[in-house]
């Protein structure tokens, strides 16, 4: 399998036509409108969800995200006018454009679900660029018949969506994003929130989102007395809410004091996720400015980080707003898809 094709038509220079892009997200779009009542239904069962939360919340996003690629078709136009040299400076200004990079792999870290990269995926497409999304992450229905509807739309020149163990075409590409050695994702508790909603969130985000919406906690940090009571609900929890995910898997640490935590947050390195679940608004400023992470949730607040390692910024750069709204994380402003040129 050879990635020539991406090349060949990205030099073919017939991305830049808007009517091209236009075009391809627009049968995109008719697809999914075709094929709403059987995606509703994948995501019922992988997310277990009634079918007016899958429709109106989780299809009506995808759906928006869809409108939005087609809506950044136009970003060839100037984005900025500034003054340029002599004689622009005299007899006019200088324009400067956005224009596509040329071939992109999207290749996020396995822990991360689909449909926030999807959007990306979308996003990299509507500005032009021949895109590859490469997802090794949790399967799903949801994501497979996602990526069926985007695959058979979308020329595949253009744009293609591998999954799991698909082969990885020789790609060479201009730009990667992904790819990050980020440590676990992490949740803190403080015991002034309700253990038993926590354990049940915490269940349900390994069992049902994990790999489509949200990135599911690998470890629980919490305090030392609470520790057997949250294990207790833990399995309960587990009991009931349906899914493959085993939350068996996660570390479930006491603390006894705010330093012990500090310091073992410290030893992950940068989480890849960290959530804060707790009422004390200064013990979650001591969590959040105290602890290096990519993507931060308080009590289903989405956190910016304000400085992010040097290493990770090539692969979250083009991420620069993170909203979190009910586990969908999606970008908000694409950074790092185009290069700006100027011209008199």
């Amino acid at each position: 399998m050879t990635g020539d094709r991406f090349h060949t038509l990205f030099k073919s220079g017939r991305t830049l036509d808007l009517s091209y892009r236009r075009n391809a997200l627009r049968a995109l779009q008719k697809k999914v409108a075709e094929n709403r009542k059987g995606l509703t239904e994948y995501m019922m069962e992988d997310l277990d969800t009634g079918k007016i939360e899958s429709a109106f919340f989780y299809l009506s996003a995808v759906e928006m995200r869809i409108r939005s690629a087609l809506y950044l078709t136009g970003t060839r136009m100037p984005k900025q006018h500034k003054k340029g040299k002599f004689p622009a400076a005299v007899f006019g200004k200088e324009n400067a454009y956005n224009e596509p990079i040329g071939v992109i792999l999207l290749a996020p870290d396995p822990r991360e679900p689909f449909l926030p990269w999807f959007s990306f995926y979308l996003a990299s497409l509507s500005a032009g660029n021949c895109t590859v999304l490469r997802f090794a992450g949790r399967a799903s229905q949801t994501a497979s018949y996602i990526t069926e509807l985007a695959n058979a739309s979308i020329p595949d020149d253009f744009g293609t969506i591998l999954l799991g163990e698909e082969e990885m075409p020789d790609l060479m590409p201009d730009k990667t994003f992904g790819g990050s050695s980020a440590g676990k994702c992490v949740a803190v508790l403080d015991g002034t929130r309700n253990l038993d909603r926590t354990a049940m969130k915490i269940v349900r985000a390994w069992k049902c989102n994990a790999g489509i919406t949200g990135i599911s906690p690998e470890a629980v940090l919490l305090p030392m007395p609470l520790r057997n009571r949250f294990i207790r609900q833990l399995d309960l929890w587990s009991q009931r809410i349906p899914g493959e995910g085993k939350p068996e898997k996660l570390q479930v640490l006491g603390y006894e004091t705010g330093e012990d935590l500090l310091k073992a947050l410290s030893g992950n390195g940068t989480a890849l996720a960290l959530y804060v679940f707790a009422k004390d608004e200064e013990f979650c400023d001591q969590i959040f400015l105290g602890t290096e992470y990519l993507e931060g949730c308080q009590n289903g607040t989405g956190i910016r980080p304000v400085g992010l390692p040097e290493q990770f910024t090539k692969c979250i750069s083009s991420r620069e707003v993170v909203t979190f709204s009910r586990g969908l994380i999606f970008p908000g402003k694409i950074k790092g898809l185009f290069q700006t040129v100027s011209t008199q």
